[in-house]
């Protein structure tokens, strides 16, 4: 709502709008908010990776010639996870 009326009252392109909010709470300062923040963002982004790269590992080592059973114990995952990660076409076993 704030950019909508920035636009209408100044004329300015809504994609030139940003609206930064800062909130005040007794003893805690803002900063420290904004880094729990980016933790937060970059430990999903961690993760995200995480999981292409087990994925892709999960297929080459299964094209190798481990089990999914081998597969989960290199991993250190379970064999239900490897053939999660390596999708319905593929077959762990």
């Amino acid at each position: 709502m704030a950019r909508d009326l920035i636009v209408a009252m100044d004329g300015v392109p809504l994609d030139q709008v940003r609206v930064d909010v800062e909130f005040k709470i007794d003893g805690v300062p803002q900063a420290e908010v904004t880094n729990v923040r980016q933790a937060v963002t970059e430990a999903a982004m961690a993760q995200e990776r995480a999981a292409t790269e087990s994925r892709r590992l999960a297929v080459r080592l299964l094209d190798a010639g481990l089990t999914g059973r081998d597969v989960a114990a290199v991993l250190g995952v379970s064999p239900q996870r490897v053939s999660q990660l390596v999708g319905k076409g593929r077959r762990a076993s």
